[in-house]
């Protein structure tokens, strides 16, 4: 079941879209303004997030460009009809923006970009946000060896206040999207370790069938920065 976040400081059209998108199957959950936004989608990592206009102008830019850093998740921003609103929304990084609200156009957009979500993660080359690139390729640099958390902020985010929490958001989005390629080890309380590996058949004949075997983690050549350059 795919997971919405619903973003809107009017409780009672939030509730409504809520309404609505639960009729469609999918799982809502909501939020009243952007910060609340962000420790949501932190809390329930959802596969699309609609956020109204109504928030303040500088709140809604701050949070899109918040959202973004964070991840690629589809966004769909409400409001009403303006051109130089829409240009600066889909130049933060918005998908699409919906004016003005109309239920069947809103589910129609909520099914077309998750259907795109869903061919974009089972890519073979999943699309990492600036941020989770950054991660990856210092991490990559420094494979097998324990990276500190400290050294983290300051080398990835140049010591910008960022929370452990939200430290393990990252990680946790980013071992996801590059699970069975690496291994990402948690040290806990100290750091994270990046295990690489390349799955190598061997030719060794198990009976007189022919089956061949991989190679365990710790005894394969690895290919971190080869794989990280395909995807770009």
């Amino acid at each position: 079941m795919a997971k919405i976040l619903v973003i809107h400081p009017e409780a009672q059209t939030g509730a409504l879209i809520t309404q609505i998108l639960q009729r469609e199957g999918l799982e809502v959950f909501a939020a009243a303004n952007s910060a609340e936004g962000i420790a949501e989608f932190q809390r329930t990592n959802p596969d699309l997030v609609i956020a109204a206009e109504m928030l303040p102008l500088i709140e809604r830019k701050e949070f899109v460009t918040h959202l973004r850093d964070m991840s690629d998740v589809p966004l769909i921003i409400l409001g009403e009809k303006n051109e130089s609103t829409l240009i600066v929304f889909l130049a933060l990084g918005a998908d699409t923006y919906l004016y003005p609200f109309d239920p069947k156009e809103l589910v129609a957009k909520v099914h077309s970009l998750l259907r795109r979500r869903r061919k974009r993660v089972n890519s073979d080359f999943p699309f990492l946000t600036p941020t989770e690139s950054t991660l990856l390729t210092y991490l990559a640099r420094n494979e097998n060896r324990v990276v500190t958390i400290p050294e983290l902020i300051v080398r990835v985010w140049r010591g910008k206040d960022i929370s452990k929490g939200s430290l393990k958001f990252y990680i946790h989005r980013l071992r996801k999207k590059v699970d069975g390629n690496f291994r990402l080890v948690n040290h806990r309380g100290v750091g994270y370790c990046l295990q690489t590996r390349e799955v190598v058949r061997i030719g060794r004949r198990n009976g007189n069938d022919g089956s061949t075997a991989a190679m365990p983690w710790g005894c394969c050549r690895t290919r971190s920065m080869r794989t990280i350059r395909q995807w770009w």
